[in-house]
């Protein structure tokens, strides 16, 4: 390199150059024209023989007819790196500016050490076509312009991006579709969120710029397509903006009461509501309709409440009539111990505040069932009583001891439905252990019930 003499800050210069202008702008690299270009040609036809390393290409040039110092062959390589002239490789691992920093560029340049280990290639054109490509996409799905010029810079922007994107599809998204989530089966849109992902992981499998932008190219449709899909479902779980997320949840609220009473709201306004709710969140794509719910969701309790008060009338005046029959019952039999009387006020009292206040259909069903229960209850300690009143009466005529009469005890009564047994949510059993594991659940929770003393009965 006649006339010019490259220096170690020369080539930290040029390695760390991060300019959109050519590099052979400067009046001092336009000097070392020549020798790039010859060295350009050595390296491919060296290519074609073997592999060529950092020692190889050293010892040529530094033999004549070139005479060149260290510095000049450090220099002419850290030019066609940043040129994109040629690539390096260390240890099978291509080293860009997306990898690697300048320093450790340099190092690599310089020290012995790396000599024998330095591969160095000449590095594939990229289409124009394919870059255009790849900045179409990444405006489209990131809405940033990529200011780099380099191949290897406007890579680094992308891939940064990219990287950033998919960590907050695994933090933000993938966790409300997991099987603990109480909506997680009415949550629509997983199929694009992979899919989307999917394409933006397989774009950092690329460590050329070449594959990399060759790789937007061939996918961009694909790219788009999955972009467009996947938007409304980062648009509806996106904590900045809740209004549809909070929207969907409450709706498969109400949905839920439907599901549970459909058999018993059949043919009535409440089942309609309910219907139209469902029909939203069952939708491949409920975004564009979410913002119908919220209407629904007021007609539907409204509905919904209206006929929990029509049915819950009779059921009241049932509870009431059932008392009154247990009252006149206890006193037609002639039993003079309030503890009966107070027992079974005790009783129907709970029975009709629960009638009163509960949201529940089925559960106010139940309550004139368990009227019922109460009923016979009583008949039966009261026919129980008695037998024991005529033994007394027996044992005091035969001059036996006498035996306190005591009404039958009577073990508390836990009301509780499937629901409040069986675990919530999601359970897979895919093998005996799930099975023994599911049963185990459920005879814990009973046998805690049966400990307090209470008795079990079950209501569907």
């Amino acid at each position: 390199m006649e006339g010019y003499a490259p220096n170690e800050e020369d080539i930290r210069k040029v390695l760390a150059y991060n300019s959109g202008h050519q590099l052979f702008v400067d009046d001092s690299l336009r000097k070392s024209n020549p020798a790039i270009e010859d060295m350009v040609a050595y390296i491919s036809r060296q290519l074609n023989r073997d592999i060529v390393t950092l020692s190889k290409v050293k010892s040529y040039y530094s033999d004549a007819p070139y005479g060149f110092v260290e510095e000049d062959i450090y220099f002419l390589l850290a030019v066609l790196f940043k040129g994109n002239k040629v690539s390096l490789k260390l240890n099978s691992e291509i080293l860009s500016a997306v990898n690697t920093d300048s320093k450790d560029i340099y190092k690599y340049l310089t020290q012995s050490t790396y000599r024998d280990k330095l591969v160095i290639e000449s590095r594939i054109a990229t289409k124009t076509e394919y870059i255009i490509a790849a900045k179409d996409v990444f405006k489209e799905c990131f809405t940033v312009p990529v200011t780099a010029v380099e191949e290897d810079g406007i890579m680094k922007i992308m891939q940064d991006y990219i990287i950033d994107k998919i960590r907050y599809i695994y933090d933000h998204i993938y966790p409300h579709y997991a099987s603990h989530n109480k909506y997680a089966n009415y949550y629509r849109g997983k199929g694009a969120v992979d899919s989307y992902c999917h394409l933006l992981k397989n774009c950092l499998t690329y460590q050329e710029t070449s594959g990399f932008f060759k790789y937007f190219f061939d996918n961009k449709a694909s790219i788009l397509d999955a972009y467009e899909d996947y938007t409304p479902v980062e648009t509806f779980f996106d904590e900045n903006t809740p209004r549809q997320y909070d929207l969907f949840n409450k709706a498969c609220d109400q949905y839920k009461i439907y599901e549970k009473n459909e058999e018993l709201l059949r043919d009535t306004e409440v089942a309609e509501r309910g219907k139209a709710i469902g029909a939203i969140i069952h939708m491949e794509q409920p975004y564009g309709k979410i913002k119908d719910l919220q209407d629904l969701i007021e007609s539907f309790r409204s509905a919904y409440v209206d006929f929990l008060e029509t049915k819950a009338e009779p059921i009241k005046a049932e509870i009431k009539r059932q008392y009154e029959d247990v009252a006149n019952y206890i006193e037609d039999a002639g039993i003079k111990e309030e503890i009966f009387a107070r027992r079974y006020k005790s009783k129907y009292d709970d029975l009709l505040k629960c009638a009163e206040e509960t949201h529940d259909l089925q559960e106010l069903y139940a309550c004139k069932a368990q009227g019922g229960e109460i009923k016979v209850s009583c008949i039966e300690d009261i026919k129980a009583h008695q037998s024991q009143a005529k033994e007394k009466a027996k044992r005091e005529d035969n001059g036996q001891e006498q035996v306190p009469a005591t009404p039958t005890a009577e073990r508390p009564i836990k009301n509780l439905y499937i629901s409040d047994i069986v675990t919530k949510g999601v359970v897979e059993i895919k093998n005996k252990d799930d099975i023994d594991k599911f049963i185990d659940g459920i005879r814990g929770k009973l046998e805690a019930v049966i400990k307090t003393g209470d008795t079990i009965k079950f209501y569907r």
